[in-house]
């Protein structure tokens, strides 16, 4: 569960009216139900309600995700179901209570659409290359992305990313692929030595609708990595998408002003001035934090400050360009640099403040590029 106040120093927070500055959010509400079967299948899911005070189409409730496991051996087993894929480590681990900062990295929110689930099924493993080292893998194939409307339009934009390419966004009703074809991802992850990990993750999919002739995939490759020595730690992940076509018409476009199959097109709304939508994306977030817990803390009150409760500083830099074809800077050109201050009483429960300086941010409301911050303060737990 967590819930958060925001105070926006524009008035940006999309509300249907006009936008406000300040607001509550119950963001979110999610029931884990898990299962050993047997000793060997296992059943794992997430139920997620989304800003559910709203009785309206605004408000979420899916399955984040569920899938059935069947254990082999350590270095090899079966998953299949609605998973998470593995693009990048922050879509694994973008719980609230798991996050040291209240909002997911820019990277995260819209080169890496997290969350970022699908349907499919593959395997998973771990094995040892060494005494000291250790080697973590996942590898599936999926429903592919949905990359256009029924009408042709693409769904992938500077203003959203490839955020509405994942089959939950997609305007199918049945959750289907919107076309024959299947998506592979797949990430791998080595540890030298305990407290420090680099993996790479990749995703490809044709994003064409069934209808279409063309073949426009979407690609996404990341990098992620996690360094910890002591108190310190050093956290952050790059990502690169490629929509491919994604700027031209594909064959079967019936959209108001379409042009013919390969040309330009213009005139979309959510993308810049010209209305072209773009092709290549990237972005990346560095995120260092500090655990500590002041000693005259722990003193004065240690059944609130003792064992087990912490204190964590965090900085950290987003930066996002989701259309890199446009070099006079689009709604996607961000930037941000967030300072923040958390407080764990035990390790599955933060309350967290935050000071957002967006030298480079974009007004939803306005459809414009504007300087702006915030302050944010929220509280996460597991239940």
């Amino acid at each position: 569960m967590d819930i958060q106040w925001r105070a926006q120093r524009k008035g940006s927070i999309e509300n249907g009216y006009g936008g406000i500055s300040s607001n509550f959010d119950q963001q979110r509400f999610v029931p884990f139900i898990y299962a050993d079967v047997t000793e060997h299948v296992k059943i794992a899911s997430e139920i997620e309600f989304e800003h559910a005070i709203r009785e309206t189409d605004s408000s979420e409730i899916s399955l984040e995700f569920g899938h059935i496991d069947y254990l082999i051996r350590e270095p090899i087993n079966l998953r299949a179901g609605i998973i998470l894929l593995p693009i990048g480590k922050f879509n694994l681990l973008h719980d609230s209570p798991l996050n040291d900062l209240t909002d997911r990295p820019l990277v995260s929110q819209l080169v890496i659409p997290t969350t970022f689930p699908e349907t499919g099924a593959g395997i998973y493993g771990t094995f040892y290359p060494t005494r000291l080292s250790k080697m973590d893998y996942e590898l599936y194939v999926t429903t592919g992305p949905c990359g256009y409307d029924t009408d042709g339009t693409p769904r992938i934009s500077e203003q959203n990313g490839t955020r509405n390419a994942r089959q939950r966004k997609c305007p199918t009703e049945d959750g289907f692929d919107i076309n024959n074809g299947k998506a592979v991802v797949g990430r791998m992850a080595f540890s030298p030595v305990l407290g420090v990990e680099v993996a790479g993750s990749g995703y490809y999919g044709n994003s064409s609708p069934a209808f279409s002739s063309s073949y426009t995939p979407l690609s996404i490759l990341a990098l992620d990595w996690t360094l910890q020595r002591g108190r310190w730690e050093l956290i952050g992940e790059a990502a690169w998408a490629y929509a491919r076509g994604n700027s031209r018409a594909i064959a079967g476009s019936t959209f108001a002003g379409a042009p013919p199959a390969g040309a330009l097109i213009t005139n979309q709304t959510g993308n810049n001035s010209v209305g072209i939508p773009p092709q290549r994306m990237n972005g990346f977030y560095i995120q260092g934090n500090y655990h500590f817990m002041p000693q005259w803390l722990a003193k004065w009150a240690p059944n609130r400050f003792g064992e087990g409760s912490i204190f964590t500083a965090v900085i950290r830099y987003d930066r996002v360009n989701t259309n890199l074809d446009n070099s006079s800077g689009g709604f996607g050109d961000l930037e941000q640099i967030s300072f923040g201050l958390n407080y764990r009483p035990i390790e599955d429960a933060a309350f967290k403040m935050s000071y957002q300086y967006q030298p480079m941010a974009f007004n939803a409301n306005t459809d414009q590029r504007i300087h702006d911050s915030a302050f944010v303060v929220s509280a996460a737990t597991y239940f």
